[in-house]
């Protein structure tokens, strides 16, 4: 289990994260992502760190949670939103853009990408 300890530093105002603090990240969401078996793990453990992801657009973001103040987009700092579906098998919860992620796991489902064929008689 990961340290209890919150995001170790400021990032300050900036259009672009800088790579120092995009490494940081990755690294804090590598570490909540070797022990999350699902959304809920994986919030829980990047709270601990004074973190959480948020839907943004299409994908999500990863914010502080002191001022919800947006630190980087998800895919910047670990994998983008489709693989995460993919990975706990559902849509982050309450994601404005639910058909993302039933896109993906109807994909899931049907590897080919083609239509079922319909069983003959």
């Amino acid at each position: 289990m990961m340290s209890q300890q919150r995001f170790p530093f400021d990032i300050p105002n900036s259009a672009e994260p800088q790579p120092a603090h995009l490494a940081q990240l990755r690294q804090a969401v590598a570490g909540a992502l070797a022990v999350a078996e699902n959304w809920g793990d994986l919030q829980d453990v990047l709270a601990r760190q004074g973190l959480a992801y948020r839907p943004s657009g299409d994908g999500l973001c990863l914010i502080r949670l002191s001022g919800g103040r947006v630190l980087a987009r998800g895919a910047e700092v670990g994998p983008d939103y489709t693989a995460l579906v993919r990975r706990f098998g559902a849509g982050f919860p309450n994601h404005p853009h639910a058909g993302i992620a039933a896109t993906v796991l109807a994909a899931r489902q049907n590897p080919g990408g083609l239509p079922r064929a319909a069983s003959w008689p």
